[in-house]
C-alpha cells in the first residue's frame, strides 16, 4: 500500500483482551488501512478474524 500523504497511528485491537498490535493510516481525519503491526511483541503482525474486519467495521455507512 502506498503511504504517501497518510498519517500512520500505532494502537491496539479492542476487540478481545489478548491486545494484538495495529497500525492505522489516515487521510484526512478518515481510516484508509488497517493491518498487524509487524513489531508488535504480541501479534507481530497477524490478524485474527475480528482484527482483519476492523477496516469494515471503522468504514460501515450503517454505523
Amino acid at each position: 500500500m502506498r503511504t504517501k500523504g497518510l498519517q500512520t497511528s500505532t494502537t491496539v485491537c479492542p476487540y478481545c483482551a489478548v491486545g494484538c498490535g495495529l497500525i492505522v493510516h489516515t487521510k484526512d481525519g478518515k481510516i484508509v488501512n488497517i493491518e498487524g503491526d509487524p513489531e508488535h511483541p504480541i501479534n507481530q503482525g497477524s490478524l485474527c478474524s475480528k482484527g482483519n474486519a476492523l477496516f469494515q467495521v471503522a468504514n460501515n455507512e450503517r454505523r
